[in-house]
């Protein structure tokens, strides 16, 4: 991901490396520090250049995507759950902010409880004449 960015997350990869590019860079070199070690050894000068040019979005991709092991458990939060105030202001929020996971689970989410509502209540007896 640090090469080739997270459009989900907004994290921009290096111009021009796809994930097949990628894949062959690290196979050949390892790792990304290698990579950079031995640019003059890219064979195209578009993404010689590329990388070059990118090298500090990609260190800062590297700390982006990676998983922290080091996190104490925080006590009591197995089975809590976030309630929203209004979920159509913090789905509007999720959209600016173009965090579209989110936007699909509170999107999900809604129509679950709205399909626990009509179960509940019963969508034959809302729309009867008794």
């Amino acid at each position: 991901l640090a090469l080739i960015g997270d459009t989900a997350d907004n994290i921009d990869g290096v111009r021009g490396v796809g994930s097949k590019t990628a894949a062959k860079l690290l196979l050949k070199h390892g790792s990304v520090d290698a990579i950079y070690r031995e640019l003059a050894d890219v064979k195209s000068p578009a993404i010689r250049d590329a990388l070059a040019a990118a090298r500090d979005i990609v260190y800062r991709n590297i700390s982006l995507v990676r998983l922290s092991r080091d996190l104490a458990s925080v006590p009591g939060w197995e089975g809590s759950s976030v309630r929203a105030e209004n979920p159509s202001q913090l789905l509007e929020f999720f959209r600016d902010l173009e965090l579209g996971s989110l936007v699909k689970e509170l999107e999900r989410n809604a129509e679950k409880s709205i399909l626990m509502l009509d179960h509940e209540v019963g969508t034959d007896t809302m729309f009867s004449n008794h």
